[in-house]
């Protein structure tokens, strides 16, 4: 009587194709040289996908002693040849029910032991699930996704035409193979556009500086009115009057053009210097007292003074503080009517009330 050979195999998983697939393909070889298969039996699942399978088959050993060297070459070349030889398809349809039984044991078993858990630990446990997938998806996408997408395609119709002409149950009947969509890409969120910096002005508070190394020369202003306001250009610091280049007083905003040649300049309640120049008024043609910059802050024409007690003002040609600035000046206890140049480079106003242009 003819011994019996038996051959395991434990097919996995693999970067290209799932372990279902690996045995297919082998069985449909096994078959044409009569090996039957005995068993086939999940041995790892994750989230319901077999990973792993492990098969048994069997056939007539011809390798045993009564075996003849015709039998052992014969049954190799049909092997290697891949003739088709016979099908226990009866058999087959036996083990593939068996298959099914263990599949669905296996879930009843997992279900009852989900059960015996507390629900913080089946938390945990779907949790730790969750991560395990979505790792092993992340990775397979990183390494292979457009490789993969066709070589699951081109397994697919495979598989379809080994369901027809297959006489045995194929085992995506008892374990079917979920296949990973790729992740869409997303949608690019818009990005705020960042609001401009503000550019920086030099500016500096009340004090004595030296030009050139405390302060730079160049045209500073206040921007905000400050009582008892008091600021000098100096030639010196001995602190005699010989050594004031220019002076002036007032409680309204007020500007002062520094000159390389200076050693200093003193500032007392003056609050804070700035080379900001932009216009410090709401309005080009309406403005109280103060010292402003024509065409920045006040437009040329001709502007009437609500009229006050004390009133003095000034045409202007620049900055310097000095008597050679002055264009025109006057004073006055009454409502006084000015013509400003367009050539005038500013215009000063010390208790006159309100200016209107006319």
């Amino acid at each position: 009587m003819p011994k019996v050979q038996q051959d395991v195999i434990i097919y996995k998983d693999s970067a290209f194709s799932t372990a279902q697939k690996h045995f297919e393909k082998d069985l449909r070889k096994r078959q044409q040289v009569d090996w039957k298969l005995v068993s086939i039996t999940p041995t790892r699942t994750t989230f319901g996908h077999t990973r792993q399978l492990t098969a048994i088959y069997e056939r007539e050993d011809v390798h045993h002693e009564n075996a003849s060297p015709n039998q052992v070459s014969l049954v190799e070349t049909e092997y290697e040849a891949g003739a088709v030889g016979k099908q226990d398809t009866k058999r087959q349809d036996g083990v593939w029910s068996r298959i099914k039984e263990n599949t669905e044991r296996a879930r009843e078993k997992e279900q009852e032991y989900q059960r015996t858990l507390a629900p913080e630990q089946l938390r945990k446990r779907k949790r730790r699930n969750t991560a395990i997938g979505c790792g092993t998806i992340t990775v397979a996408l990183m390494l292979c996704i457009g490789i993969s997408i066709a070589a699951n395609t081109n397994d697919q119709s495979t598989t379809a035409q080994t369901a027809v002409t297959s006489a045995s149950t194929p085992l995506s009947a008892v374990t079917p193979t979920p296949h990973s969509s790729p992740a869409p890409t997303p949608t690019p969120k818009p990005t705020a556009t960042p609001s401009p910096t503000p550019i920086p002005y030099a500016h500096f508070s009340d004090g004595t500086f030296v030009i050139g190394k405390d302060i730079q020369p160049g045209t500073y202003r206040t921007r905000e009115a400050s009582s008892g306001c008091y600021y000098a250009r100096l030639k010196g610091f001995g602190g005699t009057l010989g050594e004031i280049n220019a002076n002036n007083n007032t409680d309204n905003p007020a500007i002062v053009t520094i000159f390389p040649t200076d050693a200093g300049f003193q500032s007392n309640n003056c609050g804070t210097w700035t080379k900001d120049l932009s216009a410090i008024t709401t309005s080009p043609t309406s403005f109280d007292d103060g010292m402003y910059i024509v065409r920045t802050d006040i437009q040329p024409g001709t502007y009437k003074s609500s009229g006050q007690t004390g009133c003095y003002y000034a045409r202007l040609s620049g900055f310097s503080n000095t008597t050679d600035d002055i264009i025109a000046n006057n004073n006055t206890d009454t409502p006084a009517i000015i013509t400003i140049a367009t050539s005038d480079k500013g215009f000063q106003s010390n208790n006159c009330g309100t200016w209107t242009k006319q």
